[in-house]
């Protein structure tokens, strides 16, 4: 078969390196794979040495500034030509299937739709704190899919609570890649000066606010903990960025942050970090905090949403209260102090990302879910003609 795969970004964060592991999956099991990106970016070399194909075509992404009023007006307007020009590329390539991977660009199941293709949508996002009405918007062009893939168990849930007759062609496929590159030493405890990693998009709902107010209370404490915080914003939200700086001034931690910006390899900080902390108030999967537990390093977990089912177990990780910076630092202050639960922590969390989120097992679930699509959109006469 022929598949579309269709990305909303150009970045290397962790939904983005999932879907190069996507398109690696689809080739190595004999399918040809065009990838749609909407801009140039570090992303496209690593889909064509994948084995896929790179097109790079301005198409609209959903994001927030889109949603409000001047914003959706120009999406609307943009509408009749975005799924004109996503048509006629299915037609010129010949596409079998199209795989939209996330919720931001929907059109591309309504132009499948009406090209009589099969599609799939790979969700990995849980907008839980919009609206019902407007979750209920969101993932209402779900229904056009022939098959939904979630990125966790709660993720899915949400899909067919919110969705429409969602239920039928909902799956979940764990996130699972080589977690070799992040290993570059065991664990050897954490120190006299913890030095605790935050790795992420900088935005409220990942939590990074969080970890910087933790930080500041193990300090009051006594404890000579440092925070590296990696990462970058969305354009359009170096507003979050100042904020986050003005809250390091009050706090009196400018020597104790570092702000690192965006790291095309997080392996090297992983590998001089104490303690990772991932303090998200919304995350349908985190793969970060896998990536910290295969770099053999004690994780700290918020306790939402998909982040419960990598750390499921106090002896491979530790969870704390969403936005709860207070019994974050009570749960890094029993790491830092107790060397011994450190290392155990590190050593199990380890052997359980390696256990339960192996790339075989992602491959399998992603060639299985698309060629599912496909054989799902041929039984469907709506789309039995090309």
């Amino acid at each position: 078969m022929k598949v579309l795969l269709a990305h909303p970004g150009s970045e290397l964060y962790g939904s983005d390196r999932m879907a190069v592991a996507a398109a690696a999956a689809l080739v190595q099991a004999g399918h040809e794979v065009l990838v749609v990106l909407p801009s140039d970016g570090p992303l496209g070399p690593l889909f064509t040495d994948a084995g896929a194909s790179l097109e790079v075509v301005d198409l609209p992404v959903l994001r927030k500034a889109l949603l409000k009023p001047k914003g959706l007006i120009g999406l609307i307007g943009r509408m009749p030509r975005t799924i004109s020009r996503s048509r006629r590329l299915m037609r010129d390539e010949a596409v079998d299937v199209v795989y939209a991977n996330t919720i931001t660009q929907p059109w591309w199941l309504l132009a499948a739709r009406m090209s009589r293709r099969a599609s799939l949508v790979h969700v990995r996002e849980a907008e839980t704190e919009i609206p019902v009405i407007a979750q209920r918007v969101l993932l209402a062009p779900l229904t056009l899919a022939d098959v939904a893939v979630s990125n966790s168990a709660s993720t899915m849930q949400h899909v067919i609570d919110r969705g429409f007759r969602m239920a039928a062609k909902s799956r979940i496929v764990y996130n699972g890649k080589d977690w070799a590159p992040y290993f570059r030493s065991a664990f050897d405890g954490v120190g006299p000066s913890p030095e605790i990693l935050f790795i992420g998009r900088l935005n409220p709902r990942k939590g990074p606010d969080v970890a910087i107010r933790a930080l500041a209370r193990l300090v009051q404490r006594g404890i000579d903990a440092r925070l590296t915080v990696v990462g970058s914003v969305f354009s359009g939200y170096e507003w979050y960025l100042h904020e986050l700086e003005g809250l390091v001034s009050e706090l009196k931690l400018e020597s104790r942050v570092e702000f690192a910006g965006f790291q095309s390899d997080a392996a090297p900080f992983l590998q001089r970090a104490s303690i990772l902390v991932v303090p998200s108030r919304i995350e349908p999967f985190g793969t970060v905090a896998a990536e910290g537990m295969a770099a053999e390093r004690p994780t700290v977990v918020s306790d939402v949403q998909g982040l419960v089912e990598i750390v499921d177990d106090p002896s491979i990780g530790r969870s704390f209260p969403v936005g709860d910076d207070e019994q974050l630092a009570v749960v890094l202050e029993q790491i830092v102090v107790d060397d011994d639960l450190a290392r155990s922590l590190a050593r199990r969390g380890r052997l359980s990302v390696l256990d339960r989120f192996s790339p075989e097992s992602y491959a399998r679930g992603i060639v299985a879910a698309v060629e599912t699509a496909a054989d799902n959109g041929r039984k469907n006469p709506r789309k039995a003609a090309r």
